[in-house]
């Protein structure tokens, strides 16, 4: 499965969708005026899918974001101190690992030794656009909750939550 996230140019609360291949719309992503800062991933339907939140007052080179589905922690994601974006991310939902390359443009998720998604970065002027091939869709929920992560962490130089 292929999804494409394009970001809108200007969104003041960090609104944007997940599309599939056809450009259609299948998830929102809505960031919330808040400290610690937060983003909820929503079905087309309207049920929130995950939330994920920031851990208040801790710094990107030592990101620690936690997961919710349903109100309940599933996942917490622990950056590792490297040259190159590493995360453990270890919770009830299971445990799972990102690398990404030098230039945080292109990431793993595995499994342990599974690869169960990559996330590529298409670089633009006006905005950033993400491609995500979910090899496990079973997991749809953590990626998507990884992706916008990873987004949120490396991509967000102008969030004056940090």
């Amino acid at each position: 499965m292929r999804l494409v996230v394009k970001e809108k140019f200007l969104s003041i609360s960090g609104k944007y969708y997940i599309k599939d291949r056809e450009g259609n719309d299948v998830f929102l992503v809505k960031g919330a005026f808040s400290i610690p800062k937060k983003y909820r991933i929503y079905d087309m339907a309207g049920r929130e899918i995950v939330m994920i939140k920031n851990t208040l007052f801790v710094p990107k080179l030592i990101a620690h974001i936690k997961f919710y589905e349903n109100n309940k922690l599933i996942l917490i994601a622990k950056r590792k101190f490297s040259i190159k974006a590493k995360y453990d991310i270890n919770g009830s939902a299971g445990n799972y690992s990102i690398n990404g390359n030098i230039f945080d443009h292109d990431f793993e998720i595995k499994q342990g030794e599974t690869v169960i998604a990559s996330i590529f970065k298409k670089m633009t002027i006006y905005r950033d656009s993400y491609m995500l091939d979910i090899e496990d869709e079973s997991k749809l929920p953590i990626i998507l909750g990884l992706s916008v992560m990873l987004d949120y962490v490396h991509h967000r130089h102008n969030d004056d939550n940090y």
